[in-house]
């Protein structure tokens, strides 16, 4: 499944805001429900394969304004070479209220985070944060960049979908479907026991996680005379290396 997270809001709407996926993670739940892999693809990711032919130039994060969810899910098909079922798209506030619907989430915070931008403070150490806080937690890239905050997106999504997926949770899932205005998603609705089903089976499964950073990358850095400014120009061979190993 590919989770997509939109910087949008209505605020940013009103003032003209661009709309990028800041958050673009493909999650995979093995046959046997004993090991969940979890993958993000870098903003600044830059010449993906598309899934119609050729390539897409700008930073990946651009796509899904400029062609839509299905052309950034059929992208990270080609980039990571597996098929995605799935996709789930949310803006920054039903992301909120997401959170507040599963009554907040836990996290362990490494080190302590401040930003003013987004308005954050957090010590480190075991945080319980509610829907405005949870944001702030994924949006943050400050003090520490884009990969450190990538990592609290995965954080976050396995923390609420711990959440969900508990037997004793009460949560109106069709009514919480609804009530996500910017919600965009292909899950059959009337499948919704058997994916709980599948999540709840999969509670206790093995996490791998992994950001496809520097390590997966031919280079980093801004491009002379391309006008893109700062890029990843990724390693398709070792994304994919890497993600078959994990989904399958």
């Amino acid at each position: 499944m590919l989770v997509a997270g939109i910087d949008s809001s209505p605020s940013r709407v009103r003032r003209n805001f661009p709309v990028n996926t800041d958050a673009m993670i493909v999650v995979s739940v093995n046959r046997r429900h004993n090991r969940i892999a979890i993958v993000s693809l870098p903003r600044d990711t830059v010449d993906i394969p598309l899934k119609g032919g050729g390539s897409w130039p700008r930073k990946i994060n651009s796509l899904y304004a400029a062609r839509g969810i299905n052309a950034l899910q059929g992208a990270l098909e080609r980039t990571y070479g597996v098929p995605i079922d799935y996709h789930v798209a949310l803006n920054m506030a039903d992301f909120g209220e997401l959170v507040d619907a599963v009554g907040g989430v836990n996290v362990r915070v490494p080190y302590a985070l401040y930003d003013s931008t987004v308005h954050i403070a957090l010590s480190a150490g075991r945080h319980h944060l509610d829907g405005d806080q949870a944001l702030h937690y994924a949006r943050t890239r400050h003090q520490d960049g884009d990969f450190a905050r990538q990592g609290r997106q995965q954080q976050v999504l396995m923390a609420v979908f711990r959440k969900l997926v508990r037997p004793k949770a009460k949560i109106d899932f069709h009514h919480l479907l609804r009530s996500l205005r910017s919600l965009k998603t292909d899950l059959p609705l009337d499948e919704l026991p058997t994916l709980l089903a599948i999540g709840r089976r999969s509670a206790d499964a093995t996490i791998s996680h992994e950001v496809l950073g520097p390590g997966y990358a031919r280079f980093m850095g801004i491009e002379p005379g391309t006008g893109r400014g700062w890029v990843i120009i990724p390693n398709l061979a070792r994304m994919r290396a890497y993600v078959r190993s994990v989904m399958r």
